[in-house]
């Protein structure tokens, strides 16, 4: 087996050759068809349209499936996009070949020390230039703190909108158990987490839940630290074993144990929202099935209303001026009870990146979606209600089809139109190559290779490719034809040289070098202050 995986470099690259004559075929066909097949031109409508007012949205991180969907949105709903990212290597991106952008800006991929300072001009210099009305970074590996100081460099040095997290707001939500206190400070839901002062304690917390939870019992050092001196998950198999660990327990007034909740088994959801003063303006929950397939969850159902609830009420808690995109992890825990099966949702953590959900606001109708949710962040008449967003029928929000304002003044909810999400590359590897592979190894049995066979064949049919898009092939076909092959190529190049990794390629990380202090306060120079 091992042989076969030695082979997958070359195999690759050998695939992407045998199929560039048939893609690239296929790539002239759409763009044939596009041309010459007469299109709804909802973009070329809005710009005709005197009370429409362009802006200009500066997306980095723009080379992700995210930026990619939030790109084709602005342009189609008549806007104009600016891409800036990344190209270690100095290898054009998929992203830089997309017809949704007006014009595409290479980030400097340096080590230096200064990296972040650095970040921060470079995004002022390029809002400057192109006269930039918000800023939205896409990318799913940014290092927080510098998009806080990012935003902050930005909003006081030029007319642009920043929809990122805010400086202040940093300390309580860059970490699982920052975010998991400040929430339970809240009064929102959170795993259950307590310090037990005996061992008769740790039996009422056991007896009070029927063994419908799993909890995680360690010793505790100072300010309640967790220490590795003993780490047991209760209830055990048996009640006898169960009382016969607890007996053992050390556990005494002066020195608490921590009893925590286990997560770990629960089904697991992901939401994405984007907020706007507090109000939250477009919502999806969706959940990860394997090898990046999404799917997501119907909008009325009492699961995804509950996740919208909370989202709603931690937005509502937020100051007024938080605008931002976020995504809330959740496990969902279920008992039953007299009146059936019961349903609690519970936080695991938050991210600020973009996340996959945006990529279920498909079509016209998700584009109009997205562009007015971001969009309301420079509407001066965006306020809250319960949460529940309204906005404001001004010039500078319009979202117009047809001559006509959008009456859906809640949340947008996907249309429901994609079935899920999934990414071509890993279909095909994991559902035909690697099960092909497994067959060939007795690993499975050929029923199993042909089901996966199947499904890879439902999803590539009726599934939405997290980069395709009918009108804007390119980066799709430059992704799986040039950009992947070539790192493969090289991968197999500096192998034969005795290096691990083509270093030319390899993608650059903010991670990789000491950024700014996170107290902006403590930098006097400040280069894009100009």
């Amino acid at each position: 087996m091992a042989g076969i995986w030695g082979l997958q470099n070359p195999l690759a690259v050998l695939l992407a050759a045998l199929m560039f004559p048939l893609s690239t075929f296929l790539l002239l066909v759409n763009h044939v068809y596009v041309l010459l097949v007469p299109q709804n031109n909802v973009r070329r409508h809005l710009l005709r349209t005197p009370r429409f007012i362009p802006r200009t949205i500066l997306l980095t991180g723009i080379n992700t499936p995210q930026g990619l969907r939030l790109a084709r949105a602005f342009h189609d709903t008549g806007h104009n996009v600016i891409g800036a990212d990344y190209e270690p290597g100095s290898l054009p991106v998929p992203a830089r070949f997309s017809q949704a952008l007006r014009r595409f800006h290479r980030l400097e991929s340096t080590f230096d020390e200064n990296w972040a300072v650095m970040y921060v001009s470079a995004l002022v210099d390029i809002i400057r230039k192109e006269r930039v009305d918000v800023w939205i970074n896409c990318s799913d590996s940014a290092d927080p703190y510098v998009e806080c100081q990012a935003r902050q460099a930005i909003e006081q040095h030029t007319n642009c909108r920043g929809v990122a997290l805010r400086m202040e707001d940093a300390p309580h939500l860059l970490t699982q158990e920052a975010f998991l206190t400040y929430v339970e400070s809240l009064g929102l839901p959170t795993p259950e987490r307590r310090l037990v002062n005996s061992r008769d304690e740790v039996h009422r917390v056991l007896n009070k839940t029927h063994g419908r939870r799993k909890y995680l019992l360690q010793s505790a050092g100072g300010d309640n630290l967790t220490t590795d001196s003993t780490v047991t998950v209760l209830p055990r198999r048996t009640l006898s074993q169960t009382y016969n660990t607890i007996a053992c327990m050390p556990i005494q007034k002066s020195k608490p144990w921590l009893l925590k909740q286990v997560t770990d088994g629960l089904k697991k959801y992901s939401t994405f929202a984007i907020v706007v003063n507090r109000t939250v303006m477009a919502f999806v929950a969706f959940h990860n099935i394997n090898h990046g397939s999404y799917e997501a969850l119907n909008p009325k159902s009492s699961l995804a209303q509950s996740m919208l609830r909370f989202v709603q009420t931690f937005a509502s808690k937020q100051d007024s001026d938080s605008t931002g995109h976020f995504g809330i992890d959740f496990c969902v825990e279920q008992h039953v009870d007299a009146e059936g099966v019961q349903e609690n949702i519970i936080p695991l953590g938050i991210s600020f990146h973009a996340q996959h959900g945006i990529l279920f606001f498909d079509g016209l109708a998700g584009s109009a979606q997205l562009a007015r949710s971001y969009l309301a962040s420079i509407s001066p008449e965006v306020h809250n209600t319960n949460g529940i967003g309204h906005l404001s029928r001004s010039r500078s929000s319009s979202i117009l089809f047809n001559s006509q304002e959008i009456q859906n003044q809640d949340v947008a909810f996907p249309t429901g139109t994609t079935p899920g999400i999934y990414r071509f590359g890993p279909d095909l590897q994991q559902r035909c190559l690697t099960s092909f592979a497994r067959v060939l190894t007795f690993d499975i049995t050929p029923t199993e290779f042909f089901n996966q066979f199947l499904t890879f064949i439902k999803h590539l049919l009726f599934w939405q490719e997290e980069l395709y898009g009918f009108t804007d092939p390119m980066p799709f076909w430059w992704t799986y034809q040039i950009y992947i092959p070539l790192q493969h190529a090289l991968a197999m190049y500096m192998g034969i040289r005795g290096v691990s990794k083509p270093e030319l390629l390899r993608p650059f990380s903010p991670r990789d070098v000491t950024v700014m202090d996170q107290d902006p306060q403590t930098h006097n120079s400040e280069p894009w202050a100009r």
